[in-house]
């Protein structure tokens, strides 16, 4: 009995200790950092108007959160959600090659896999089927890559062969399964569109 109250007791000193650390590095923080000592409000409000961008953040391989994520952990805590919820995210796929999307979908994962992050995808350059393939089967892996179209009225061509495929990819429940959706598709857009044929 007297070896399990003696372990008890240690537990409960070294969360003692532990509280009156994580106490002491909070008050050592609002002592370092100004910007601690301001009401939450003023705080966000200060947030806001430095991470927030009027047009959207245009996703590269090299994009990087901002330098005032990086001062304190209780800044970062503050305000990361801010420039990711109130800012939009444009990620360009070229040749629909989807390999910076999932770079960006891995950069908000590893960065608290954060909802609501509103994220458009611009399709440009040449129709690759191909690419497209490899696109769905990141869908058929994680329906968070899925592309849909939300602009009211006439949708572009490419485009919705681009929302057929994934709704095929998101809706197949092996995938290959999903291939011979792909194929069957691939089969009557490419009769439409040689293009497509690549």
């Amino acid at each position: 009995m007297t070896h399990v109250r003696k372990a008890s007791l240690a537990i409960k000193d070294h969360e003692h200790k532990r509280a009156k650390t994580l106490a002491g590095e909070k008050d050592n923080q609002h002592r370092l950092c100004p910007l601690l000592r301001l009401p939450p409000e003023l705080r966000n409000a200060i947030y806001e108007h430095s991470l927030v961008q009027a047009s959207p953040i245009v996703v590269t391989k090299d994009l990087k959160q901002p330098h005032l994520l990086s001062t304190c952990r209780q800044v970062r805590t503050e305000a990361k959600k801010i420039w990711y919820n109130l800012n939009k995210f444009n990620v360009p796929a070229w040749d629909c090659d989807a390999s910076l999307l999932k770079h960006f979908h891995h950069f908000i994962v590893t960065a608290g896999g954060y909802q609501g992050v509103e994220v458009s995808v611009r399709v440009h350059g040449n129709k690759s089927w191909s690419n497209l393939v490899g696109w769905c089967q990141a869908v058929f892996d994680d329906d968070a890559l899925a592309f849909t179209f939300t602009k009211e009225g006439h949708m572009p061509a490419n485009e919705a062969v681009i929302q057929a495929a994934h709704k095929i990819a998101m809706t197949a429940r092996t995938w290959a399964v999903c291939e011979e959706g792909l194929a069957d598709l691939h089969f009557l857009v490419s009769k439409l569109d040689a293009d497509w044929l690549l």
